[in-house]
C-alpha cells in the first residue's frame, strides 16, 4: 500500500484518484444507425449459451385475453454472439421514444452491471428495473433534459388523518415558483399498479417534459402533484421502513380483495381531499375547481375517474389513460355500475371543463373501456377521445400527458 501511494504521489495523483478511474468497455450500449434502428450491445459471461433481450422497442405479436381482448406483446428476441464475445441485437425501425430494455442468459433475466442507464420500474416485471434509451429526436427530445428554466422537485412527507400514518409524495413546481408570489393551478398526475410515487418521474419523465412544454409556451406553469396510490404502503419500496420478513403486496383492489373482500373500494379516491387539503396549505395555489386537474394510468386512471365523481366540485379537469376498469369488478357488475352512472350524471350535470380519454385498440383496456364510454354518453358527459396505437405501456402515457397538460387551465 505505501508503494502505491508513493506512485501516486510522484505522478501528481491520490490513491482514490487512481482507483476512480472508470473501468474501459470494449463495447457500446447502444448505438444510434443512421437508418433510425440502434444496436445494443451485451458483454455476457464466457460461459453462456443463449442471450436474449426483452423490451418494449421489439416486434410485438397481438395476444386475444378473454376479458382484456386483443393486446400488444414484446416477445424476447435472440441476440448474436460476435467473434469478440460480445452480444448484440440490430433493432427494426424505431419512431422517437424512450424504450426499455434487458437481457435474459441462458433462462434467468438480468441487466448489465457497467451500464448506468438503468430505470426503476418497481414493479414486479421481468426484471423490475430495466436499462432504457431515448431516441434524440422527435417527440422525445421532451424526455431529456434541454437548455431551459427548470423546475423544483421536491419528495414531501405528510401525514393522513385517515391512514394514521406519514405517506410521501412528489410535488413539481415550475420556474419561477421560489422567486414570484404568484398562485398557480395544481395537475395531480397518479401511477399505475404496482408502483409508486416516483413512476411517473422515473418512467414517466414528467419533470423533463412539464419543463421543456413550460420553455416552449405550450403549457401554463402549474404544480404537479404525485401521490403514493398503494394504501398498503407509505412510500415507494426503497423508502418504507424496510422488513426483510416479508415482500410488500401489490397495490391494486384485486390484491387488496382477495385478502379481504369487505375492503372500501374506493378508501383511497375518498379520502383524496386529505392530499389536496395539504397542497393547497403548503403552495401557493389557485385552490378551486377550475384550477385543479387530474389524471392517471391504468389503476391511477380509474383513480382518476373516481375522485372527481366522489368529491363533487373539487376537480374540474380529468385525463383517463388506458384506466383499469378490470372486467371482473367493473361493467357488468350491478354491485358498482348503478353507483357510478348516477355520480358521473351528477358529475356531468356540475360541469367539467375538460374530460379527457387515452387508449388504443392494442391496449389490453381498450375493451374495459367501451361500455365506460357508453355509460359517459349515456349520462351525457361530453368527453374528448384520443385513441392511439401501441400497448399498455408509458410509451402511450407520455405522449398523453403532453396532450392533456397542453390543454389544462386555458
Amino acid at each position: 500500500m505505501k508503494k502505491i501511494l508513493m506512485i501516486g504521489l510522484l505522478l501528481g495523483a491520490s490513491v482514490w484518484e487512481l482507483m476512480a478511474q472508470p473501468k474501459r468497455l470494449d463495447y457500446k450500449f447502444v448505438t444510434f444507425n443512421g437508418d433510425s434502428t440502434v444496436t445494443i450491445q451485451f458483454k455476457a459471461p464466457q460461459t453462456a449459451k443463449s442471450v436474449q433481450i426483452g423490451g418494449d422497442f421489439l416486434p410485438y405479436k397481438l395476444v386475444t385475453h378473454p376479458y382484456y381482448g386483443t393486446h400488444e406483446e414484446f416477445p424476447p428476441q435472440e441476440m448474436t454472439k460476435g467473434a469478440d464475445g460480445i452480444w448484440s441485437y440490430r433493432s427494426g425501425i424505431l419512431k422517437a421514444d424512450l424504450y426499455k430494455y434487458y437481457f435474459i442468459v441462458d433462462g434467468t433475466p438480468c441487466l448489465d452491471n457497467n451500464n448506468l442507464y438503468v430505470m426503476r420500474g418497481a414493479g414486479r416485471g421481468t426484471p423490475a428495473d430495466e436499462h432504457y434509451f431515448i431516441t434524440p429526436y422527435g417527440v422525445a427530445e421532451n424526455y431529456i433534459e434541454q437548455n431551459v428554466q427548470h423546475g423544483t422537485v421536491s419528495a414531501r412527507w405528510y401525514y393522513s388523518e385517515h391512514f394514521k400514518e406519514n405517506r410521501r409524495m412528489i410535488v413539481y413546481t415550475p420556474a419561477g415558483y421560489e422567486t414570484s408570489s404568484d398562485n398557480y393551478p395544481v395537475l395531480y398526475v397518479l401511477h399505475g399498479s404496482s408502483e409508486r410515487e416516483d413512476a411517473w418521474v422515473e418512467q414517466g419523465r414528467v419533470v423533463q417534459i412539464m419543463d421543456n412544454l413550460i420553455a416552449q409556451g405550450k403549457c401554463k406553469p402549474m404544480i404537479v402533484v404525485m401521490p403514493n396510490g398503494d394504501v398498503e404502503s407509505q412510500a415507494a419500496y426503497q423508502l418504507m421502513n424496510f422488513d426483510n420478513s416479508q415482500q410488500p403486496d401489490g397495490c391494486d383492489v384485486q390484491h387488496r380483495a382477495a385478502k379481504n373482500p369487505n375492503i372500501d373500494y374506493y378508501e383511497y379516491e375518498r379520502y383524496f381531499p386529505e392530499i389536496i387539503k395539504f397542497i393547497d396549505t403548503n403552495y401557493r395555489t389557485v385552490a378551486n375547481k377550475a384550477n385543479r386537474a387530474i389524471c392517471g394510468v391504468s389503476m391511477g386512471g380509474r383513480n382518476a375517474m373516481n375522485v372527481p365523481r366522489l368529491n363533487r366540485n373539487t376537480i374540474g379537469w380529468v385525463g383517463l389513460f388506458s384506466p383499469a376498469l378490470e372486467p371482473q369488478i367493473h361493467f357488468p357488475n350491478k354491485k358498482y355500475d348503478d353507483e357510478i352512472i348516477n355520480s358521473l350524471r351528477q358529475e356531468a350535470q356540475d360541469g367539467v371543463n375538460l374530460y379527457w380519454i387515452g387508449v388504443g385498440p392494442h391496449d389490453l383496456q381498450w375493451k374495459t373501456n367501451q361500455p365506460f364510454r357508453a355509460i359517459l354518453d349515456k349520462v351525457g358527459m361530453k368527453y374528448r377521445f384520443n385513441p392511439s396505437q401501441g400497448a399498455h405501456t408509458y410509451n402511450n402515457w407520455r405522449i398523453y400527458l403532453i396532450d392533456f397538460a397542453s390543454r389544462l387551465f386555458k
